[in-house]
């Protein structure tokens, strides 16, 4: 469903709503209206709604940090606290700091709220001893927060197996729910990051709660979808898109998240008054120069030089390719292929639309390997 548009006028131009920034919230998040209703259920009904831990994965592009920001926007409607942290060496640190900076304002009397702004709130200070446990030092912070009615929302961007601090977290978080605190949590990765943190390895030998955890896999948007985005986001500021380019735009963005909004942005920089076909394919030009600097480049960057080398071979063929035919390309035996066939599923770079079967699941990656 569309949301209505709210344009910002001034004398010089209509403010441009489409925001081609990674991990930016953009003026509207298509595709996941589901996802977001159930999460916001889950923090409107009991503790122990599954859909307060989730753990989600996807390509680059698909939205995954959008999504936690727009997650954290909701647990605020509902007397959350939120601490947004990015996997890294500095977790724990950057856990506390956070937590701190963002409940020194909370009220210390205990009133039950259930909608907060968290400028209008105190809490009493209490001394921090770095020396406890973080499951000790943590605990000491939700008691207090619980016993007024407030609840904490903890995101975790970009996971990863190793990541320091992430098992301690996770050990923490998982001893609050059988406890019945009000806590939330919030995970995100890249496909193969999230599959290697539910493997069954050393490093992942406390992340076993996580498997239990409800698992969104992001996918592409509905094209009818984006269609209707542009129709009327476009005409809501006089721009003049016709139906039929419409379309048009949003069949350029092969239904990939990042790509609506880059399509979006720059079809209206260059349409200072009325859309034009010719501002259009300029725009979607522009777009995928910026897609392949800010996705290709380093999606493409995370991956070897033999996973590289099975792409371009892929890459060389129409779409959707036999797998046969990228081995004979290649040169190298059945099990060779079929061994980065799966890796590179797994980066989800790549899927299988049919048995024996391959394609890119992002949009223009083909034509930016065979540049």
């Amino acid at each position: 469903m569309t949301k209505e548009i709210k344009v910002i006028k001034n004398d010089k131009e209509p403010y441009n709503p489409f925001n081609p920034s990674f991990g930016e919230l953009p003026y509207s998040i298509l595709g996941r209206g589901q996802i977001i209703e159930k999460i916001r259920n889950a923090f409107d009904s009991n503790l122990k709604d599954p859909y307060r831990t989730v753990l989600f994965s996807g390509a680059r592009g698909m939205g995954k940090t959008v999504l936690l920001e727009k997650i954290v926007e909701i647990a605020l409607e509902y007397g959350f606290v939120s601490v947004n942290i990015t996997a890294g060496d500095f977790m724990i640190d950057d856990l506390f700091e956070q937590i701190f900076e963002r409940t020194e304002h909370l009220l210390s009397q205990k009133k039950k709220i259930k909608s907060v702004s968290i400028k209008n709130f105190n809490i009493e200070f209490f001394n921090d001893d770095t020396t406890l446990r973080v499951r000790t030092r943590l605990e000491r912070v939700l008691s207090k927060l619980n016993e007024m009615g407030v609840g904490l929302l903890i995101t975790i961007d970009e996971i990863y197996k190793t990541a320091s601090g992430l098992s301690e977290i996770i050990i923490a978080y998982q001893h609050y729910k059988r406890e019945g605190r009000n806590v939330a949590l919030m995970l995100a990765g890249l496909p193969k990051n999230v599959s290697d943190v539910l493997s069954d390895s050393p490093e992942t030998r406390n992340f076993t709660f996580l498997r239990r955890a409800e698992r969104v896999i992001l996918k592409n948007i509905d094209i009818e979808e984006i269609t209707q985005t542009y129709f009327s986001t476009f005409n809501e500021a006089n721009k003049g898109l016709s139906a039929e380019n419409a379309v048009f735009m949003a069949e350029a963005t092969k239904g990939y998240p990042f790509m609506i909004q880059l399509v979006g942005y720059y079809v209206w920089q260059k349409s200072k008054e009325k859309v034009n076909k010719e501002f259009i394919l300029a725009g979607i030009e522009e777009a995928k120069e910026r897609l392949g600097i800010l996705v290709f480049a380093a999606s493409l960057n995370d991956i070897s030089d033999k996973d590289l080398e099975f792409l371009r071979a892929m890459a060389s063929f129409e779409m959707p390719v036999q797998t046969a035919d990228i081995q004979k390309k290649m040169g190298v035996s059945q099990g060779y292929v079929q061994q980065y066939r799966q890796r590179l599923l797994e980066t989800e770079l790549i899927y299988s639309p049919a048995y024996g079967k391959l394609d890119f699941s992002i949009p223009y990656l083909r034509e930016y390997l065979n540049i």
